[in-house]
Parts: C-alpha cells; structure tokens; sequence
C-alpha cells in the first residue's frame, strides 16, 4: 500500500492533549491514520514536521464575503489571507432579496471557481419567499443554517426594497426557530442579538447630544445591555421552541455574566464571539478604522469574553469578516456615523 503525504514526526495536536512525534498518513486529501514513527507505509511525498505542532485546519465560522466587493472578487483574495492564517473552512452569510434559488447558483459558483479553502453558505430569512422555500433550499444546497437579524427590525423593505419583508420582530423570530425545528433537529438559526429598541433610542440620544467622534462613543450607540437583553429573550425563546440556536459576535461582558447564570443556556445554544472583540478596546489605536457592528467595547468586556471563552460559555471564535478597503470604508466620511462597518 501506498500512501499520498505523510506528515512525518510531528507533535499532534488533539482536544486537550498533545502527542509528540506521531506520523500522519493522508490519502485524497484526508487523514487515514496516525502511525508510530517507522511503521507508516510508503507515501509518493513526505513532509518533515519535527518540531513543529500539526494540529487540524481552523474552522472560521463567520464570513460576509460579497458585501462591498463581487462575490468571486472577495473569494479570491480573502481566501488567501484565510489559508495563510491556518483556516481551511470558511462560512460566508450572504442575504438577498428574493429567491435564493435565482442567486444560490451564482454566489455558490463564485465560491468553486475563486476560494482556495473549503466553504459554506449560511443564508439570510428576511422575506417571507426566503421561509417559503427554506425546505427546498436545505434540499437543494445543502444548507444547514439561517441568520436571523433582529438588528434589521422594521427595515428589511427599506434596505433591501422587498415587498415581502419580515418584521424580524419576536414573533417572527419563533416562526423561523419553529419552521427549522419542524424540517431538521440538526439546523442552526445564527442570530444577531440586539434589541433595536434599545438601540435605536441610545443613538438618538448620542447623536442629540453631539458627542464627540470615537470608538468608544461609538459604543454608546448600542449600549451593552440592548445585547444582553436580546440575547436573554433569544435563548428563552429558543428553549420554549426547542430548537437550536447560534448567537454571533457576542461583545458585552454582560452578556457573558448572563449567560453563565442562565439555565437556558443549554447544549442546542452555541454562542460565538470574535476576534476583534478579543484582541481589540474602545481605545485601540486604528480608532474608526475599527468600527463594526455591534461596537468594540471596554476592556472589562474583553476580560469578560476571555473568561467566557475559556470557562465554555463561549464555544465558538469567528472573525465577521467583512472585506471592506480604507478607502470603501471612509467614502462618505471618516466621522463615526459616515464610516462604513466592516
């Protein structure tokens, strides 16, 4: 027998322990069998890992390639930066008016002719069509999540002009978690947690106030308890449905309090942050460059995510990659209310 690649004498990274100098036998590209040093099969090519860690390819599982760039553009390029930073899987959120059915060919063929990883879809139900046909996509595509923006309550039609649009409302937020229970006990629903209503009401009062132009203030626009108390309702919600349940980009360190003392925070609820909310404050040196959406917040939040990282609260880290160049990004102003998110 011959095998494709071995990854000779390696120290082999698994889920909580690391074993040294083991040799990986791959075929086809996937892992076949891990050998002790000396007993592996003849391979057509060799790769000399002594010293070094070999651990599995990282799983990016927030992605908005196609938001500011074409799709096969954002594929090509960022895919790159994804492969050389160890990710070998990305999944991208893509939302369209209309059916997916006319546009899921086309951003699915950007990605099979432009990325050098592995990808998936996860697509966004914001008009009735998009729960209409949630079945045939599922069949279709394969797909195995939607997002639920409840940050685009009562704005689908105005931002998107589908004269289906969903309220995003709690109600609707049900009927989808329900619609995905019904189909799959295996379909994620990926939630934007924040409470427009909240939010809403503190921008107004930030911008009446004339407050001065940071990321910090910025943060004051969607105040950390608009997070938490959608992310409460959120996972209330989902345990009275029954359904599963992905929360995206979780920032406040009250969210992580929260969720650590919440019973409904069961095993169909994973929560995800991001990088940038770890590694990054309010006072971090790229200042507007760094606006996103939800904000950047304190560095007690930091901790706080690090502690829920680290304790389980937190089981995902993704990077809400938006590709989006400075000069895109500052087009209609560099003040924090001009500057494009991403």
């Amino acid at each position: 027998m011959s095998i494709d690649l071995l990854i000779r004498g390696g120290n082999v990274v698994f889920p909580g322990e690391r074993v040294a100098a083991v040799d990986i036998g791959v075929v086809g590209g996937r892992i076949i069998a891990l050998y002790e040093p000396g007993t592996a099969p003849a391979a057509k090519q060799e790769i000399d890992a002594t010293g070094l860690h070999v651990m599995p390819g990282v799983i990016d599982p927030h992605q908005h390639l196609g938001i500011y760039n074409d799709m096969a553009e954002d594929f090509r390029e960022d895919t790159k930066v994804s492969a050389i930073g160890g990710i070998t899987t990305v999944v991208n959120y893509y939302r369209a008016n209309g059916s997916y059915h006319g546009t899921a060919p086309k951003v699915i063929a950007a990605g099979e002719e432009n990325s050098l990883i592995d990808f998936a879809f996860s697509f966004g139900a914001i008009t009735e069509t998009h729960l209409a046909e949630t079945e045939s996509i599922i069949e279709r595509y394969g797909v195995t999540s939607f997002k639920f923006y409840r940050n685009y309550q009562d704005v689908i039609k105005q931002l998107f002009g589908a004269e289906d649009a969903l309220t995003l409302d709690a109600a609707d937020f049900i009927r989808t978690l329900q619609q995905l229970r019904d189909l799959s006990p295996k379909l994620l629903l990926c939630v934007h947690s924040e409470d427009m209503d909240i939010q809403r009401w503190a921008a107004r009062k930030v911008k009446e106030r004339g407050a001065p132009e940071s990321l910090a203030e910025f943060a004051t626009t969607s105040p950390d308890y608009a997070e938490t108390a959608s992310v409460l309702s959120g996972i209330y919600l989902n345990q009275v449905v029954g359904g599963n349940l992905y929360i995206v980009h979780l920032t406040a360190g009250t969210s992580v309090e929260a969720l650590e003392n919440s019973k409904w925070l069961t095993d169909n609820v994973v929560v995800e942050t991001c990088v940038h909310y770890l590694a990054l404050d309010e006072n971090a040196k790229a200042g507007l460059l760094a606006k996103v959406n939800p904000p950047i917040r304190t560095t007690r939040d930091q901790d706080a995510l690090w502690r829920g990282t680290a304790n389980g609260t937190i089981r995902s880290i993704g990077t809400d990659n938006v590709p989006n160049g400075r000069a895109r990004k500052l087009q209609k102003g560099k003040d924090m209310w001009s500057a494009a998110p991403g």
